[in-house]
């Protein structure tokens, strides 16, 4: 599953978000993004903000998906789902569509991490990470030792551990 550039869902799909989506804006702005050409003005912007988040919709139809299959395996007991990304996408905030320039939507990017076993509630790291970060701080507790895997990065979850539940931990 991938939200990436250029986002192509249906218009009927991106009108769930964009209720009056004109099939013109629709088709100029998909070869705009398509040539990386610049996007002007507002509804222009709507309309790549509705691609994405018809995008997005998808991913989250299919992430309910993988739930439903653990859950009729019975595997939700040992199983940790992680959603990453390795870059955020610009949505025409400055004109451009992609992942051209380095500005807080291109940077900031998620790690959620669900499991039935509690490691620390809702957290979120403030300070500077990596996505190298990754798999030491999945790696951290399940007890696996990562020397022999020369991974880079260092785990977070110890950082995240340590923090009351909705506190925002500092790395």
């Amino acid at each position: 599953m991938d939200t990436h550039f250029p986002h192509e869902p249906s218009l009927e799909q991106v009108r769930r978000f964009l209720p009056g989506a004109q099939s013109s804006t629709y088709k100029n702005v998909l070869a705009k993004v398509a040539s990386n050409q610049r996007i002007e003005g507002a509804d222009e912007r709507q309309m790549v903000e509705a691609l994405y988040d018809a995008d997005i919709a998808e991913v989250q139809t299919g992430i309910c998906q993988i739930f439903m299959a653990l859950g009729e395996f019975g595997m939700t007991e040992d199983t940790a789902v992680v959603v990453c990304a390795d870059h955020g996408d610009e949505l025409g905030e400055i004109g451009r569509t992609g992942h051209y320039t380095m500005n807080e939507w291109t940077l900031h990017t998620p790690l959620i991490v669900w499991t039935r076993r509690p490691v620390g509630g809702n957290m979120t790291v403030n300070d500077l990470t990596q996505n190298a970060d990754s798999f030491p701080t999945l790696a951290d507790p399940a007890n696996i030792d990562i020397r022999s895997y020369r991974a880079d990065g260092r785990a977070r979850a110890p950082d995240i551990r340590s923090q009351p539940e909705g506190q925002a931990a500092k790395a």
